[in-house]
């Protein structure tokens, strides 16, 4: 199957809690959010950035796909899941980020990012609705709680260097393969 292909089976959509926009993980390596009452196209993170240069060798480098997108109940945090499809890597690139509302509430930047936050692929990510910590599960039979902890380096800047986020618990559990809730 060709990659497109590939990449419409593992669509993803959520709604923003603070704007009401369903946010969709249809185009590679980004989050779009669309307005259902206005039906528009509103925003649109780029969770992966790529590169459009030419690579050096005839090879097409391999997308990454956003698996997985939540968000704190107020919806100034979000939370994704990035993955790289490249079926030759010996281990999975995975990489795990969150981002908080810009100060002018129009979009989000990133404030934290984990690369290889689990040792095999993520299949559940939630985001706490009461207070600020998210979980994700892998496939690994792991599940690791973040939080949000204060980060020394004081910068000014619009990511907010004063926070950051960490993995306070691993926990592993021996039952089958925990995924998010279907409704």
């Amino acid at each position: 199957t060709s990659t497109t292909a590939q990449m419409m089976r593992h669509q993803g959509v959520t709604v923003d809690p603070k704007t009401g926009n369903v946010a969709l993980t249809l185009y590679p390596g980004h989050v779009q959010f669309y307005d259902v009452r206005s039906d528009r196209h509103v925003d649109e993170v780029v969770v992966v950035p790529r590169s459009y240069v030419s690579r050096t060798d005839d090879e097409i480098a391999p997308p990454h796909r956003v698996e997985h997108v939540c968000f704190s109940g107020d919806g100034r945090n979000m939370v994704t899941v990035d993955r790289c499809v490249d079926i030759d890597a010996e281990s999975p690139m995975i990489g795990l980020k969150f981002w908080h509302v810009r100060d002018d509430g129009r979009s989000f930047v990133l404030n934290t990012r984990v690369d290889a936050a689990h040792d095999s692929r993520v299949s559940a990510l939630v985001y706490s609705p009461v207070e600020d910590l998210a979980v994700s599960c892998g496939v690994d039979k792991k599940f690791r709680i973040w939080v949000k902890g204060k980060h020394v380096n004081n910068v000014a800047s619009d990511s907010r260097p004063d926070v950051t986020w960490k993995c306070r618990s691993v926990v592993l559990y021996s039952r089958s393969e925990v995924r998010n809730n279907v409704r």
